[in-house]
């Protein structure tokens, strides 16, 4: 399996390699932009999708709260469950680092190592409380600790994954043609189904990638932003207007929906006679 590239019509093809993984890849998805078609993306999966250093653990899951890192749920037997962490709880402080967000707090993890121990403030209802915890080591759901939902692989980790990166896939971009690329980014949601890539026409800032939801980019696949308000998941076609990046039409497990904002708003257009049928 491969990228390859044909300039006779199909005649004769040729495999690109440089800046590629040297592992054997899975499903690749290709987008270039139609302003320059010299500059192409590539959505690829390889054997190693999730790997990397050991990354610390702290068992829980919360909110995307602007404000607070709301701690939702406590994985049992877990570094935070053993430290005394209960679901309600606020974080108000890792070590010297202060939370304000539950973003905050993800930040506040990543920058830890397994079995490092730390102090941790908190609020629980009305009462400030100040405990110890011990990092696990997170392992992802294949031992691979960069690992997402349903075997893909997250997004803005490429400094984390540090050199064992470009081996795991992700996105990469092309600025000759295919001749060579440069992984932007690790993002690669549940590959064997999904692996869709768009770049928008109008402007090669902003990048598309479907999943379970939609990843997008404003800075050329360097950071992307998960989710889309007012929209069923699951999403497997988009059409981005040439003429207009702002006008979107999106089509995904719950039917049509259209934007004219690049996504900041969506109309669903339920007038078509169209369902998922299970069983008959």
């Amino acid at each position: 399996s491969g990228i390859y590239k044909t300039i006779d019509g199909g005649a004769k093809w040729t495999k690109l390699k440089e800046g590629l993984p040297t592992r054997p890849l899975g499903r690749v998805g290709i987008s270039y932009y139609k302003k320059n078609p010299d500059i192409v993306y590539a959505i690829i999966e390889t054997d190693k999708i999730g790997d990397g250093p050991a990354v610390a653990f702290m068992g829980i899951s919360g909110g995307n709260r602007v404000k607070e890192a709301l701690i939702q749920n406590v994985t049992k037997d877990g570094p935070s469950d053993k430290a005394g962490i209960k679901a309600g709880d606020i974080i108000l402080q890792v070590a010297e680092k202060k939370v304000e967000s539950y973003n905050d707090l993800i930040v506040a993890i990543r920058a830890r190592k397994p079995k490092e121990k730390v102090k941790i403030k908190l609020k629980r209802e009305e009462e400030e409380l100040e405990m110890e915890l011990t990092f696990g080591q997170r392992g992802g759901s294949s031992g691979r600790p960069f690992t997402s939902y349903l075997g893909g692989q997250r997004a803005n980790a490429m400094k984390e994954q540090g050199k064992v990166g470009n081996e795991t896939g992700g996105i990469y971009r092309s600025e000759d043609g295919g001749d060579t690329w440069k992984r932007i980014n690790s993002l690669n949601p549940r590959p064997f189904y999904y692996s869709q890539i768009f770049v928008d026409p109008s402007d090669d800032k902003f990048i598309y990638v479907l999943g379970i939801q939609v990843h997008t980019s404003v800075d050329g696949g360097k950071a992307f932003k998960t989710g889309v308000r007012g929209v069923h998941p699951d999403h497997h076609a988009l059409w981005i207007n040439p003429r207009d990046g702002r006008h979107l039409i999106l089509g995904c497990d719950g039917g049509l929906y259209i934007t004219h904002d690049r996504g900041a708003t969506w109309d669903f257009h339920n007038v078509m006679d169209i369902g998922q049928f299970y069983d008959v």
